[in-house]
């Protein structure tokens, strides 16, 4: 007899479970193992009773709290004593019960009790996780409670008279597993009774606690199930019943109902039989679903791949009507099993039959089939419903009509099948045709694909098409090897586009991109509107611009990633502005689009730059970055017969914005920009019209400002101002591009220039000034214009008061030199003789204070001239007097105030 006590502060059992790798099984499966080893190594011949308290075990990077139990053993193996302690999540294991021990393994049988106030950070540790709460993450306490007669082996483990109350919901029943191994195959047992359950924690906390385990899908099942309300993907499901059995004999549905998922109704029946020389049985399934979502999430949950592809579509798919039927039967070691599927998925009629033989052992429901073929046909009386239900409405668009889908397989199941698919509507006929091999390991196809008409019209208003319709061919061969699918030899036309190229497509998450196209002409305008989902608008009956106030539809954002390198000889950017010799990669991401690497020749100048758009909550979110160099200024402006402005033109700018709509969008943008241009001439700005109308009033036109105004406008039309170096800043806001600080070097004039283009209707508001050569007085004479209207032909007006004054001015200091010049070539007159006896003076003052000659009797004799007749003076001039200022009004505040 032996007794003792086993105590210890902290014991690292992870240290001793690891492998020859390093690596360490989960706490799941160490638990088992630790007690099959256990279990193995201490089989004793006299009784032994140990005690075990142990602060802290370490265990799965974890720590296991007060290990506490009594331990007894007898002739078949160990008896657990009050055996219990604390998990993590917060839980308290408690076990009572009798460990048997054979040469078969170790097996414990007895009650055992599981409470878990945070049952995710359990189930985390049990599978390995390390999970974790963080700190900033909100509580969520979904406490689990367990009890019931736990029996725990090698061979299964079973739950008798389980209760589990689980976020305060119960769950009763029996539940046993019995794992696989030698001549024994996996088996379940589940008789389960639920008032509410929620099925997606319990199937994740059932994979926990079988993680580590070599777990194989059960062959032989027997499960009756009555759950009142189940939730699944955020969905309720009421009233779901089961009873069905799987066993070596066949398969036996008495009862798969779930009266109301989401909206949705579900029911199964049938059986399949093995047990014979060959299968026979059949099974009805009918679904009715006025919204396919909570279809799709409840098949997420066993399917997730074919959940994801439904998923795409779900909302053309509702709502949804199908019955389905599969029939066996035949004769011998094989057999013919039919496949029929009828009914309506959102506006389009499903028929599907599906034909061929199988094989299968006795008492075994996996198939081996043999030679199949199937037809299917899904017709709509609208094309555009059945391209959405394909998930192929954003890429064409068709025209108001029937629309149908016919696909023929042929061939063995297990190795290449033909496939011939045609698909027609009103403007549109495509067809693919190849092999496939979809039931081997991998998955490969290889078909031509080909669109011989097709009807695209990527820019629409509301489903309203505003640009003709483009016409669209398509030729590539489509390779799937697995999961990637690669479409090469791409030779497509959209309208006068010519596409070619390859581009692959990763069908598993997350979906990748990539591939090269090379194209003759793009119409980049319209394809970035589709890109975007910019809505349509009609056409401006005049020259503004129109942005739609219609919110972006989807566009070509998505979930997958990825980039494609595109070249194009020629891209248009408008119907004015074209691109040559285009380059750039685009780029995608998690509803996210950028052109990146941007190269081109823009009217002669190289372009360069980056765009991105991303699609949120608030909106589409453009930024952008662009430059452009030593382009043509003529080749950027509205053609017309002479160019407004030519020369070397520099631009660069960086702008975003946000906006639910276009123009909301343009609205909000904002940023900063330079401009410069070299030996550039501005048309219709002639400096010669200063001297023109000059000389005009020189000769005697009268300085009438409606005449000056025609003289200046003739002369200003008569040639351009050159000028050697400009540039300003540009400043984009509130929906405007602001041009300021003007600098302009020029010999003949000066130029100042200030403005603004609002970007939401391309409106011009601009001021010039031109001041010409400096008078001697070192005033200028100055012409202001205004540019306002249309950017493409706006209105100018020219005022000439600033001129007119200055010619006044002018006219009046001529006049007044003039006179000066008279007056100084008019002879002095005599002065009359003095008295005799005055005295000689040399020179006097008159009495106005002027210097006067000296008088004759003053000079000798000999110099005094000879007596001559005085010239006749000239005719007086008739000096008008100056004009009386207007008489003032009378100030209504008199001085005193």
């Amino acid at each position: 007899h032996f007794d003792g006590v086993l105590s210890g502060r902290q014991i690292d059992l992870d240290k001793v479970l690891v492998g020859g790798d390093g690596s360490r099984p989960p706490p799941a499966a160490a638990i088992r193992e630790l007690a099959e080893l256990g279990g193995a190594a201490f089989r004793t011949t006299f009784p032994i009773q140990i005690g075990i308290g142990i602060d802290q075990v370490t265990l799965g990077g974890s720590s296991v709290q007060n290990l506490r139990g009594d331990i007894s053993s007898d002739a078949g193996g160990w008896n657990l004593d009050r055996f219990e302690f604390r998990a993590p999540g917060y839980t308290q294991v408690r076990v009572s019960g009798h460990l048997a021990v054979s040469d078969s393994g170790v097996v414990f049988n007895g009650p055992a009790e599981i409470d878990a106030n945070d049952p995710k950070i359990l189930a985390a540790w049990l599978e390995g996780r390390g999970e974790t709460v963080q700190p900033t993450a909100p509580i969520d306490l979904r406490p689990l409670k367990l009890r019931g007669d736990l029996t725990l082996g090698s061979e299964k483990v079973a739950f008798e008279g389980l209760r589990a109350e689980f976020d305060r919901k119960t769950v009763s029943g029996r539940l046993a597993y019995q794992f696989a191994g030698g001549d024994r195959q996996a088996k379940l047992d589940a008789v389960l009774n639920a008032p509410e359950l929620d099925i997606d924690t319990a199937l994740g906390f059932g994979k926990a606690l079988l993680s580590g385990s070599s777990i194989e899908a059960p062959s032989d099942m027997t499960i009756a199930a009555d759950i009142g309300q189940a939730t699944v993907g955020g969905f309720v499901a009421h009233n779901a019943s089961a009873r069905l059995k799987l066993d070596a004999g066949g398969l036996q549905i008495d009862k798969l109902v779930v009266a109301d998922l989401g909206g949705a109704a579900f029911s199964a029946s049938g059986r399949i039989v093995t047990t014979a020389p060959s299968p026979q049985g059949s099974i009805n399934v009918d679904l009715t679903a006025p919204d396919v979502a909570p279809v799709v999430a409840l098949i997420a949950r066993f399917a997730p791949v074919a959940a994801q592809t439904l998923g795409r579509n779900a909302v053309a798919m509702a709502p949804a009507r199908l019955r389905a039927r599969l029939a066996i039967d035949g004769a011998g070691p094989a057999a013919t099993a039919k496949l029929g599927i009828d009914g309506s998925l959102g506006k389009v009629r499903v028929a599907l039959n599906a034909q061929g033989s199988v094989q299968g052992n006795a008492g075994s429901l996996a198939f081996i089939g043999g030679d199949m073929r199937l037809d299917g046909k899904l017709e709509s009386d609208e094309g555009g419903n059945l391209l959405a239900m394909l998930g192929l409405d954003r890429a064409i668009q068709v025209q108001a009509g029937p629309g149908t889908f016919t696909v023929n397989v042929n061939g063995p199941a297990s190795g290449e099948l033909r496939i011939d698919a045609r698909l027609v509507a009103k403007g549109l006929e495509a067809k693919a045709s190849g092999t496939a091999q979809p039931f081997a390991a991998p998955r490969s196809a290889a078909l031509r694909v080909s669109i011989e008409r097709a009807n695209a019209a990527p820019l629409r208003a509301r489903g309203e098409d505003v640009r003709a319709a483009l016409p669209v061919t398509f030729e590539a061969r489509a390779t799937l090897a697995d999961q990637d699918l690669t479409f090469s030899g791409v030779n497509a036309n959209v309208g006068p586009t010519n596409l070619r190229g390859k581009f692959g497509l990763s069908l598993s998450a997350p979906y990748r991109l990539t591939g090269e196209i090379e194209a003759d002409t793009i119409d980049g305008g319209s394809v970035l509107a589709a890109a975007i989902g910019m809505p349509g608008t009609a056409p401006s009956t005049d020259k503004s611009w129109v942005w739609s106030t219609e919110p972006f539809a989807d566009g070509a954002f998505g979930t997958f990633a990825g980039s494609v390198a595109l070249k194009a000889r020629r891209l248009d950017l408008s119907p004015e502005l074209t691109a040559r010799e285009f380059r750039s990669t685009l780029r995608f991401g998690d509803s996210e689009i950028s052109i990146d690497n941007i190269a081109g020749v823009v009217a002669g100048g190289r372009l360069s730059g980056r765009i991105d758009y991303k699609d949120g909550y608030a909106g589409l979110a453009a930024k952008g970055k662009l430059s452009l160099t030593g382009a043509d200024a003529a080749l950027l402006l509205p053609s017309a017969a002479r160019p407004p402005i030519t020369g070397s033109l520099d631009l660069s700018a960086e702008v975003d914005g946000t906006g639910l709509s276009p123009v909301a969008l343009i609205g909000s943008l904002r940023g900063t920009g330079k401009i410069k241009l070299a030996d550039a001439q501005f048309a219709a700005l002639d400096p010669r019209a200063f001297n023109v109308v000059t000389r005009a009033v020189d000769q005697g036109l009268s300085i009438n400002a409606a005449r000056i105004a025609n003289i200046v406008e003739k002369g200003l039309e008569s040639g351009q101002l050159s000028i050697k170096n400009a540039s300003g800043d540009l400043t984009v806001s509130t929906g405007q591009l602001r041009l300021s600080n003007v600098t302009a070097d020029s010999n003949n004039a000066d130029l100042v220039l200030t403005g603004a283009v609002d970007l939401t209707d391309g409106s011009l508001d601009a001021r010039l000034i031109l001041s010409g050569a400096s008078d001697g007085s070192g005033a200028r004479p100055d012409i202001f214009m205004a540019l306002k209207g249309p950017v493409a032909e706006p209105t100018r007006t020219i005022d000439v008061s600033a001129l007119t004054g200055w010619l006044t001015l002018r006219s009046v200091e001529r006049q007044a030199k003039r006179l000066r010049e008279i007056e100084a070539a008019q002879p002095r007159p005599l002065l009359p003789p003095a008295s005799q006896n005055s005295e000689p003076k040399s020179e006097s003052k008159s009495e106005a204070g002027v210097i006067v000659a000296p008088t004759p009797q003053a000079l000798p004799k000999q110099a005094l001239p000879k007596k001559e007749q005085a010239p006749a003076l000239p005719a007086p001039i008739d000096i008008k007097p100056i004009p009386a200022p207007a008489r003032q009004p009378a100030a209504s505040i008199g001085t005193q105030n």
